[in-house]
């Protein structure tokens, strides 16, 4: 039989062995059942109790984002109570979880196994010195963070700052030694601390980095690469294996951690004995709990590591408590600089302010277009697929240095085709001779309507002094209006409307018409967002805001034609506001029903989002309602109806920095968060149905400043909206009295 000494020396001649990350997570993995057994007995159950008690206190906030649940709202009071508990419950859990499962991976690397009892009575014992090794290390980490702040603080730049934040975590990285010290070798929290880095001083690099690889970088990239790959996977399997996944990870980590920092402290202790410090690494052996080797409980520890997952996958795809789901696209690019075959520079995401996203259409199947207009250009991004890995970006205009940008209408055809007036330069003398021109677009590209026809010539020394809209009609053809300042006075700032009728999509033939002198209520160019519809019976209605007042004025066609009309103000002017050439234009946008009455969505004068509701025809009569608070948006609101004609509205809820969309029945309306914007949300608004129906939202995140490529285009698919508003009373339907005559 193996004397003790015999079988001291025997452990000592493997434990001086070189490879210790090998022959530690070799055991690690061969015991894992015993040494994840004090994280299923304690850790588990506080995942458990977490997230059954977590999704009360998150109320409206909470959004399922491509298979996982994601808090897209401010954090109330009792989710933040909640969430403190949860981590000083988890902290208290692990003060004996990993004492123990050192004790147990000793047992496990030196061959003396120790039952899961005994190693949680020992670390029990070992409570207090373990409670001020987390003093110690809270010390530590303040003093970094405390540390990488300053130099932030002085350089103003981040990179000296995190250089000397990894330096100072790498030499406090033997610290962690001392947890096997103070549970092995019985020492205090000081002398432990003062001990594990007398071991690491002869080999502190090896130590250090074996420590730092086994023990975080090493199970960190396996969660990356497990995460990866399971969110890769479609359908409802995956929020079941990634609750799944993590459940694994959650009991496996702990072990391969003790395991590695047990297995440096073993090794380099065993590298110290000598004929004078022999009896350390045997008075470590002998101080572990003797105890019999019990079968292995593979098949309970299994079944303990599926109950989180189970909870967290059901609740994910059952989802009780109706959260809105969401498929979210960051639309990526990758465009160089470089001139293409006609002479142009290849269209590329420029400078942050310099784009519009004017508009978003969903194809047949799978394809998004998104119409961007540039300062240059207008540019066409097309998304082959949802993921839209591989967008093409092509400028809209056909030919080069022939179409100029500012004043683009366009309008969405019923084929889904796009409508779309640019400016042409006709001839080379300077200064230009100009006139608008219609093209028609598809996702291969654009082609004009028809040979040199002109919708409109400029009347002014400045294109952007005219605002223009375009609205398919019903049975074909388009409507585009214009709203053009006429020449300075003194008294007061009159714009005149105009409509041009096309009656089909070449425009060959187009007929002008003068409709009204419209004056705004506040200073000079005040009239800064302009919409054009037209009703099922083919009537256009023209919307108009005043931005520095906040008056909205309606023009409604009583015929096809417009021969008649009549005007009305269901928005009167307030206060006029100050505001700069430069200052962001308040926004509006408006759909028409199918039983003729308009439904729009605007900021008003104080940047509270709101919802117009014509409960006639000519919008003398109208609900209101709020959607945001009176803050100031940077993003126009988009609106669509959906197939059982509920209103969507998507806008910027700028408090809290998230993109919202509201459902509608009338003006009782429902609002759910759809995603996290980023600090500079700043363009206009997208919505679309796609080919199920299924609102798709289109926006701007940026990081607040101008420098090239630091915004990104989002696409979010809202696969399940919040519930529905009760219906209620119907509002009054036009009759024979709201009809025009």
């Amino acid at each position: 039989m193996e004397t003790a000494e015999e079988m001291d020396a025997g452990t000592l001649m493997r434990l001086r062995r070189d490879e210790v990350l090998r022959w530690s997570y070799a055991a690690a993995l061969r015991h894992v059942p015993q040494l994840a057994t004090p994280s299923a007995l304690v850790l588990l159950p506080i995942g458990v109790v977490a997230l059954l008690c977590v999704i009360p206190p998150a109320g409206d906030s909470l959004v399922v984002v491509d298979g996982r649940p994601e808090l897209v709202g401010p954090a109330s009071a009792p989710l933040l109570v909640w969430g403190a508990a949860v981590l000083v419950a988890w902290t208290a859990g692990q003060v004996v979880v990993f004492p123990a499962t050192v004790l147990l991976a000793a047992g496990a690397l030196t061959g003396r196994p120790v039952s899961v009892a005994a190693a949680m009575r020992a670390a029990a014992r070992r409570l207090p010195a373990t409670l001020v090794l987390v003093g110690v290390a809270v010390v530590m980490l303040a003093a970094i963070l405390a540390a990488g702040f300053g130099i932030l603080t002085v350089k103003a730049e981040a990179f000296p700052s995190i250089v000397v934040m990894a330096a100072l975590a790498l030499l406090a990285v033997p610290a962690v030694l001392a947890v096997p010290v103070v549970v092995l070798e019985g020492r205090s929290a000081v002398r432990g601390v003062g001990r594990a880095y007398r071991l690491a001083a002869r080999r502190f690099s090896k130590s250090v980095l074996t420590a730092v690889l086994g023990a975080w970088a090493i199970p960190g990239l396996a969660s990356w690469v497990a995460d990866a790959a399971i969110t890769s996977i479609p359908g409802p399997a995956m929020p079941i294996l990634l609750g799944l996944a993590g459940s694994v990870l959650a009991l496996v980590v702990t072990p391969l951690q003790a395991t590695v920092i047990t297995g440096v402290f073993l090794h380099l202790t065993a590298l110290r004995c000598n004929e004078e410090t022999g009896p350390e690494i045997t008075r470590v052996l002998r101080s572990l709990p003797a105890a019999p080797e019990r079968p292995r409980r593979l098949v309970p520890m299994l079944v303990a590591s599926l109950v989180p997952a189970l909870l967290y996958g059901a609740t994910v795809l059952v989802n009780p408590l109706g959260w809105p789901e969401v498929r979210k696209t960051v639309v990526t690019w990758s465009w160089r600089p470089g001139l293409v075959d006609d002479g142009r520079v290849r269209p590329h995401m420029g400078a942050l302010r310099s784009e519009i996203l004017w508009g978003l259409h969903a194809w047949p199947g799978s394809h998004v277009t998104v119409l961007i207009h540039d300062l240059d250009a207008p540019a066409l991004l097309t998304c082959a697929d949802p993921a839209c890995e591989s967008p093409t970006y092509e400028y809209a205009e056909p030919k080069a240095h022939t179409f100029l940008a500012p004043a683009t209408a366009g309008a969405w055809l019923s084929d889904g085709r796009l409508a779309m007036t640019l400016w042409r330069r006709i001839g080379a003398q300077e200064p230009p001779s100009l006139q608008l021109e219609l093209l028609i677009c598809d996702a291969r590209g654009c082609a004009p309507a028809s040979d040199g026809t002109a919708l409109a010539r400029p009347t002014g020394p400045f294109l952007d002094g005219a605002l223009m809209a375009l609205a398919p009609r019903p049975g074909g053809g388009l409507v585009l209006a214009t709203a053009e300042e006429e020449p300075e006075d003194e008294d007061s700032d009159r714009h005149l409307i105009r409509l041009v009728f096309c009656p089909d999509l070449t425009c060959a033939r187009p007929s002008a018409k003068e409709i009204a002198r419209i004056g705004t209520h506040g200073g000079r160019g005040r009239l800064n967002d302009f919409t054009v519809d037209v009703r099922p019976d083919g009537r256009p209605i023209v919307a108009l805001l005043d931005g520095a007042t906040g008056a909205l004025d309606l023009l409604s066609c009583e015929d096809p034609s417009c021969d008649r009309l009549r005007s009305a103000q269901p928005v009167a002017p307030g206060p006029e506001r100050n505001m700069g050439q430069f200052d962001r234009r308040p926004g509006l946008t408006m759909v028409v029903r199918p039983d003729g009455r308009p439904l729009i969505a605007y900021q008003d004068g104080d940047g509270t989002v709101r919802l117009l509701d014509c409960l006639t025809w000519d919008c003398t009569r109208t609900e209101e309602t709020a959607l945001s608070g009176a803050v100031e948006q940077l993003a126009t609101p988009a609106l669509v109806l959906d197939r059982s004609g509920r209103a969507l509205v998507a806008f910027h809820d700028r408090v809290h920095d998230r993109i919202m969309l509201a459902t509608c029945e009338g003006v009782r309306c429902v609002s759910a968060p759809v995603s996290r914007t980023r600090e500079d949300t700043w363009t206009r608004l997208a919505i679309t149905l796609d080919s199920r129906g299924r609102p798709v939202i289109a926006w701007g995140d940026g990081k607040g400043d101008l420098h090239e490529g630091d915004w990104q285009l989002m696409l979010a698919t809202v696969t399940a909206p919040a519930a529905a508003p009760s219906p209620g009373p119907r509002p009054p339907q036009p009759n024979a009295t709201d009809q025009p005559g």
